[in-house]
């Protein structure tokens, strides 16, 4: 059998290079929200240029499809450990992301910063949230935004969670979170380590 074994995927040939295993395991998600009919929107919180956000774009059309990013980089003030300055991620603006999506239909771009932008959200339900923020602060923060709101059998993925990066901030924050919770991790092993979890 060939991997991944649902036709879309080989359709649309966007698996590629070393984010080949992040973005099949989010198209194999995907797939099972679908088959379940899991209720709600898909959320994705640090975006980047969009690459992924045309994969939840080209996947699950039907969905509501929001991109939560400062399009500016990191916020200095969740930067820690006297960390004055990260220019990461500054190379983008909203433009670059809808020109990367193309079709922008059930897309709503939130520009901002974290958790500013998740206010009016707070009667939506959620099927899928990926979270790849990079640091603590944001990362604890979105989760206790969305995992009240993610339905039952929808997925919370974290990037980052096995990345030395700023700290292990996506671990301790994850760890902390999830540390009185039902669900555990399950471990991907991508480049800079998600982490994927299923709510009960």
């Amino acid at each position: 059998m060939k991997f991944p074994s649902y036709k879309i995927a080989r359709e649309y040939k966007f698996f590629f290079g070393d984010e080949y295993i992040r973005h099949s395991t989010i198209g194999l998600a995907l797939k099972r929200i679908l088959e379940e009919n899991i209720p709600g929107a898909i959320a994705e919180v640090g975006v980047y240029r969009g690459k992924t956000s045309n994969i939840f774009r080209l996947l699950i059309p039907e969905r509501r499809l929001f991109l939560f990013d400062t399009f500016e980089g990191f916020p200095r003030q969740d930067l820690e450990n006297d960390v004055k300055r990260d220019d990461r991620f500054m190379d983008t603006s909203t433009d670059e992301v809808k020109k990367n999506i193309g079709d922008m239909t059930n897309v709503i771009i939130k520009k901002g910063y974290v958790p500013d932008t998740f206010s009016g959200l707070e009667n939506e339900c959620f099927a899928f949230v990926l979270l790849d923020l990079d640091l603590y602060k944001p990362t604890l923060q979105s989760l206790e935004f969305f995992y009240p709101r993610l339905s039952a059998g929808g997925y919370i993925m974290i990037h980052d969670y096995n990345s030395p990066e700023s700290n292990w901030a996506c671990k301790r924050a994850a760890d902390l979170f999830f540390k009185n919770k039902a669900e555990k991790f399950i471990e991907v092993s991508d480049v800079s380590g998600s982490i994927i979890v299923r709510k009960t």
